[in-house]
């Protein structure tokens, strides 16, 4: 995984390969060069949680490595917004989220993350 080194300036992570997602905990903006609103929800994501402190990552579905994942989640759209533990959806939105979604993502990210940690403790 690496920073974005596009244009726009993001400051988000990529995405490259089934490790990578696997091993992530955060956002992901799932996109593709063809999808016209996906700059929009890459846009959305890195104000409203990059730069208040939550990971986010893009992960582009046309990318080989992560075919699989594309096939298992079934996307019917672009672009698809995740909250991942551990490459473990906890909660997924379609389309370029509000600042209020990616809000409750990061509520739900928490949770599953304090969740996991008594279970570990157990």
């Amino acid at each position: 995984m690496h920073r974005s080194e596009k244009p726009d300036d993001l400051a988000m992570s990529v995405i490259d390969t089934k490790d990578d997602f696997d091993n992530y905990v955060g956002i992901v903006v799932w996109t593709a060069e063809w999808c016209a609103a996906c700059p929009s929800a890459k846009y959305a994501v890195d104000q409203h949680a990059t730069r208040k402190g939550i990971p986010a990552a893009i992960a582009d579905v046309v990318n080989e490595e992560l075919a699989e994942l594309v096939a298992m989640f079934g996307f019917r759209s672009l672009p698809v917004v995740q909250a991942v533990v551990d490459g473990t959806p906890v909660a997924q939105k379609p389309g370029v989220p509000t600042a209020s979604d990616i809000s409750d993502m990061a509520k739900e990210l928490r949770r599953e993350l304090e969740k996991r940690s008594e279970q570990e403790t157990r």
